[in-house]
């Protein structure tokens, strides 16, 4: 699940440093390719006490864990995927042994960002104000000793990532086109690179229609799974 999909489903959290909790599994490896957090070190080890912005910072990343696990084996997540498998087929028609796992995987999650910000605009600008309540400096502390990486790159992606907002440009067909192309880049495949936005978008037009009048579904069955 992406940035603000799971923000979506937690908007209501008590802290800003639960909301960037959520997020850091997915930013630390923009920071680095291998750099992560062991999350079941963490599950058996960390005894939340929610009282304090350093205990919301953990019980973030823990919901972040549990949500993915729960989205991951969702029946909208299965269903999305098939759905928008045709799509890609025409995308690669030219490679029809392509990775489909992961795209169908990856475009979903992208795809689910994008029309949750066309519906509401006002979600993203209330997601990245979290990322101005936090001290980047104070979140690396709080998460170094749970890892003996290096993961001080990740203090440079923070404030990247918080003070350019790049997934609200999510919402801009040439900008989303380049977020989706430079991530099946970084897996390896490199036959999307001769493909254009307009070609794109034309493609993945109804699926994304279809997607916005599915995205309830999404909410009813994540709640049930979610405590």
């Amino acid at each position: 699940m992406n940035f603000i999909t799971h923000f979506a489903l937690d908007q209501k959290s008590p802290s800003s440093y639960f909301t960037v909790g959520v997020a850091i599994p997915d930013l630390l490896p923009v920071a680095g390719r291998n750099i992560r957090l062991p999350f079941k070190k963490i599950l058996s080890a960390y005894q939340p006490q929610p009282q304090h912005q350093d205990d919301w910072l953990m019980n973030g990343i823990i919901r972040h864990y549990h949500t993915d696990i729960a989205f991951h084996e969702s029946e909208f997540f299965r269903t999305e995927r098939e759905a928008i498998k045709p799509y890609l087929l025409q995308i690669f028609k030219h490679n029809p042994d392509e990775k489909y796992f992961f795209l169908t995987h990856i475009s979903v999650e992208l795809m689910l960002d994008r029309v949750l910000l066309k519906q509401d605009s006002a979600l993203g600008t209330a997601y990245y104000a979290h990322f101005h309540n936090v001290d980047p400096a104070h979140t690396l502390s709080i998460l170094k000793p749970w890892t003996p990486q290096d993961i001080n790159p990740l203090h440079k992606t923070f404030t990247l990532f918080r003070d350019r907002a790049f997934v609200l440009d999510y919402v801009i067909n040439d900008a989303f086109f380049y977020a989706w192309q430079r991530t099946v880049q970084r897996a390896g495949i490199t036959s999307a690179q001769s493909l254009d936005s307009n070609t794109f978008h034309a493609i993945l037009e109804p699926y994304e229609a279809n997607l916005s009048q599915r995205m309830h579904l999404l909410f009813t069955e994540m709640k049930s799974r979610l405590p």
